[in-house]
This record gives structure tokens, C-alpha cells and sequence, in this order.
């Protein structure tokens, strides 16, 4: 079953390695630093994935607030800064798939189907293991008690393998 997501691992990338997972060339990261849009540390390399952040960040708000003159300049920024926003939640989506923290929805769909047709078929055999016990005997209270804890194993049944397996 789906698990959740965890933190991604902070690190320490070159300048190059920063851009490349940006998908931007090294000029719009030596433009970022100097505009002061990313902050290098002392050993000269990008935090990772908390420059990312810093990054797309500051490029938001300098298009909101410190936009050069033309609306053609201003849209190409905008979407610029759409396009590299996209393609990090791509990038981080990818790292994800590769923990195992996604799974695809076709696997999830295919499990659940499983689980349901099981517990279907538990349910169904519930008449065919208490017909006996029934029809020896008389009480109707004891009947709906046979019933009752038949279906009430089927479920657990059910229950167990499902939260077993989602642990």
C-alpha cells in the first residue's frame, strides 16, 4: 500500500549539478547568486533541496515586486519561473518513484480489487460452512449466533491480512 513521502535528504551540490536538476544553465544560477536569489556556503556548493526552495522562492517574488519594464519580459519570466516550478515537482516526484514512497495507481487499483474479491468470497462461503450447523439446529437464537461469528471471522480474516500488509 501507499506509504507517505519522507523528507528529502539535504546535500551539498556543485553550481553545474544545481542547474542541471534545475533544468536552467549555469548563467541563471551565476545570475541568481549575484542577484542574491541563491546563497552559496562556504565550500562554494548549493544546499539541496533547500537552495531549490530559496531559488524558486526569490524568482517568484522578484517577478512580483522588481519585474523589468514590458509585458513581454514579464510574461517570459512568469512562465519561465512556471516551467522551472514544474519540472522541480517532476524532479521530486522521480526521487520519490525511486524511494518507493509513490506506487502506481494501476498496482493500488489491482490490490484493492484483490482484497475485495476475498473478502467477497469470504462472505459468500459463510452459508455454505454454517448450513449444516443450522440445520441440526432448532434455536433460532443459536443460528444467529453460528451466523454472526462466521461472518464476524470472515471480516477479521479480511482485516488482518489487509492491516498486516499495510504496515
Amino acid at each position: 500500500m501507499a506509504r507517505k513521502p519522507e523528507a528529502e535528504p539535504s546535500e551539498r551540490i556543485r553550481r553545474a549539478e544545481f542547474a542541471r536538476r534545475m533544468k536552467v544553465g549555469q548563467g541563471a544560477i551565476t545570475h541568481a547568486i549575484d542577484a542574491g536569489r541563491l546563497t552559496l556556503g562556504d565550500d562554494k556548493r548549493v544546499a539541496w533541496p533547500e537552495g531549490r526552495d530559496e531559488f524558486l522562492n526569490k524568482t517568484r517574488s522578484d517577478i512580483r515586486h522588481h519585474g523589468k519594464e514590458g509585458a513581454g519580459h514579464e510574461a517570459y519570466r512568469v512562465a519561465r519561473t512556471s516551467k522551472v516550478e514544474l519540472d522541480a515537482q517532476l524532479a521530486r516526484l522521480s526521487l520519490d518513484e525511486r524511494r518507493g514512497a509513490l506506487v502506481p495507481l494501476e498496482s493500488v487499483v489491482g490490490e484493492v480489487s484483490r482484497a475485495f474479491v476475498g473478502l467477497r468470497d469470504r462472505i459468500l462461503g459463510v452459508s455454505h460452512r454454517v448450513a449444516a450447523a443450522c440445520a441440526d439446529e432448532s434455536d433460532r437464537h443459536a443460528c444467529q449466533l453460528l451466523i454472526d461469528a462466521e461472518v464476524r471471522s470472515a471480516l477479521e480474516g479480511f482485516a488482518c491480512a489487509y492491516l498486516a500488509a499495510a504496515d
